[in-house]
């Protein structure tokens, strides 16, 4: 008997321990809540019952997005208390930064060799001097409002005739008869195919 009650007070105690982890988890969770929402409950309180005009743009984006950061919190608050999910980051992390050791020796060659730097950057001066023939055309087509307008019109024309396509599509899409039969169809070409199969196999035999 005596013997046992060291081993339920240890077990009580782990117990304790994670339940006062979660508790404190929890405990953040609504403090993060509070904090991201209390601003822009304020907000919305002092245009509902105060005066809206001292309100200025501004002002109202701010509590707004500190608002719609509150998702980030929760799993913020999750990873950084659990020691799971901590050791296997920090895992993969030291990991990834020991294998990338591979790639420190040609970025150091490259940078400290002046031939490779020189020849490296006489390809780009090379390649920026023969790109000029691209720059007529397009500043030509960007300052032309002709062209402008054309290009434009010829785009919300096309965007105009691609309509006749959606109600089919949102008719198949959204009709389950149409599906189910289709996918009979389908499944029935895919069975009676087989026949083509075997010749081809029997050829290669």
């Amino acid at each position: 008997m005596a013997a046992a009650l060291p081993h339920s007070s240890l077990r009580v105690g782990r117990v304790t321990k994670a339940e006062s982890k979660v508790a404190f988890m929890v405990g953040a969770m609504i403090v993060s809540f509070l904090v991201a929402w209390t601003p822009y409950a304020v907000l919305a309180l002092l245009i509902a019952f105060g005066d809206p005009h001292i309100v200025t743009p501004g002002m109202a984006v701010v509590p707004a997005l500190i608002a719609k950061s509150s998702i980030c919190y929760n799993p913020m608050i999750y990873v950084g208390l659990n020691t799971q999910v901590m050791t296997s980051g920090m895992a993969v992390v030291s990991a990834l930064t020991t294998k990338s050791n591979i790639c420190y020796n040609p970025l150091i060659y490259v940078g400290l060799n002046t031939q490779v730097m020189t020849s490296g950057m006489a390809v780009v001066s090379a390649l920026i001097t023969k790109s000029n023939i691209c720059y007529n055309p397009l500043i030509h087509v960007g300052l032309n409002t002709q062209v402008m307008t054309s290009g434009m019109a010829v785009v919300s024309a096309l965007i105009t005739k691609y309509s006749i396509c959606y109600n089919p599509m949102i008719y198949v899409g959204l009709n389950t008869q149409v599906m189910t039969s289709g996918m009979a169809i389908v499944s029935a070409l895919i069975t009676k195919s087989n026949i083509c199969y075997n010749p081809i196999d029997l050829r290669r035999t």
